[in-house]
């Protein structure tokens, strides 16, 4: 005890000494600073933002040390711990300490919500609750379906800045192991599950058992008949190495009208609204598959070098996100020749949960880094990050143009509304 008093009253130097300062404005000054990345510079900790934070720290001390002198009986100041050689040493080194350990902790916080990827990109939002976790969204005119482990929840998505999408209905909350929903055509749904392929109304009534065993995959044709045999209405079921071709039959089950067995699992399938194609994904490759009247044919078949989980694609480019965190995209008019190799991007600790389309530009849904906007030209460049969502899992893109995400953490169905040109801050 004596000792600690002694200390005390040997003031502010011997005390920051004694709780490490001095070793540690040591090695402040001894490490040389590395440049910044770009999106990190603006929060990089400067000695004048950490020293304003100590010195204010240091007032608080003095200023309590003040209060103290001002409350204590002046016969207790003889006896214990003097206001000025005691008190006041102590509490302005405890507070500037104090201040010290604050502005620290405060930058690991801002550095920890500053996107790492890109710049922020400015983006308004609307949003609806979703009940469950969402695996799947699918979008058809102004008709939204969500599916998660509670069934399916149909949101209305009316268009105009002030208008948010509205939970209409739920469907199939009676159905286990649902995975997949697609909208084949106005009023009709398709649910791919664990152990079958079920069809319905968006509207009311029971589903009906369409084809038995797992699906692994479902890819419908949003809008606009590309062809006169693969219209609105046409469905891809993927069932493992099988892939059924299925067509809407206005108030009836789906008809199946031919199959395929290709050489590996299906994981992923999608809709090339370009060319009318079909693009299946499996763990080394994306096959295209055709459909030449109502016969299933394979196509050109494009190597990965991991397992691909999700495809886009647009008029200029067919992208696959890949299980090792990376991009691959594939450029149509080098497709053209005899190239079929594409050029990849290491999204680093970013997962890429699903990938989607808007133009010319990738969005990409990165979890807990936000919804990405990947530039594809001159070479492939997250430009931005929309980081305000806060685990994003699906992103899907209407035909209006219009950004649909899942936000995991919040459990919600989010428009993200985005400028065509960017702003970034």
């Amino acid at each position: 005890m004596i000792s600690v008093m002694r200390t005390m009253r040997c003031g502010p130097a011997a005390l920051l000494l004694l709780t490490g300062w001095a070793p540690l404005q040591a090695s402040l000054q001894a490490q040389p600073v590395q440049p910044a990345p770009r999106a990190e510079a603006a929060v990089v900790q400067t000695n004048a933002h950490k020293l304003r934070y100590t010195l204010a720290g240091a007032l608080v001390g003095t200023a309590l040390a003040t209060a103290y002198y001002a409350v204590s009986d002046p016969a207790d100041r003889e006896s214990g711990c003097k206001p000025w050689s005691c008190a006041l040493p102590y509490l302005a080194g405890s507070g500037a300490l104090t201040g010290l350990f604050l502005s620290r902790e405060l930058a690991i916080q801002r550095q920890a919500n500053v996107p790492r990827l890109g710049a922020r990109e400015r983006a308004t939002f609307a949003s609806a609750p979703v009940v469950g976790a969402a695996g799947s969204i699918a979008v058809r005119d102004s008709l939204v379906a969500v599916l998660s482990d509670s069934g399916v929840t149909l949101f209305s998505a009316p268009a105009g800045a002030s208008a948010r999408p509205a939970a209409l209905r739920r469907r199939a909350a009676g159905l286990g192991g649902l995975r997949q929903v697609a909208l084949p055509a106005t009023g009709q749904m398709l649910l791919g599950s664990a152990s079958a392929l079920y069809a319905g109304s968006t509207e009311s009534g029971t589903f009906s058992r369409v084809l038995g065993g797992q699906v692994s995959a479902l890819a419908g044709v949003a809008g606009a008949p590309t062809t006169a045999s693969n219209g609105a209405g046409t469905t891809l079921i993927a069932r493992g190495r099988v892939l059924h071709l299925t067509q809407a039959v206005p108030g009836a089950a789906p008809t199946v009208s031919d199959s395929l067995v290709i050489d590996a699992p299906v994981r992923a399938a999608l809709h090339d609204a370009s060319n009318g194609h079909w693009l299946v994904a499996t763990d080394s490759s994306v096959v295209e598959v055709i459909a030449a009247g109502t016969t299933l044919r394979t196509g050109r078949t494009l190597v990965t070098p991991t397992p691909v989980h999700a495809l886009a694609a647009n008029a200029d480019y067919i992208a696959a996100a890949l299980d090792d965190q990376r991009l691959l995209v594939w450029s149509r008019r080098a497709l053209g020749g005899d190239a079929t190799n594409g050029s990849l991007l290491d999204l680093g600790s970013a997962y890429p949960y699903d990938i989607a389309f808007r133009g010319r530009d990738l969005l990409v849904a990165a979890g807990t880094e936000g919804l990405l906007r990947v530039g594809m030209e001159p070479t492939l460049n997250v430009r931005a990050v929309v980081a305000e969502l806060a685990y994003v899992t699906l992103v899907t893109v209407d035909a209006q143009q219009r950004i649909w995400v899942y936000d995991r953490v919040r459990r919600a169905l989010v428009e993200v509304r985005l400028p065509l040109d960017p702003k970034y801050k």
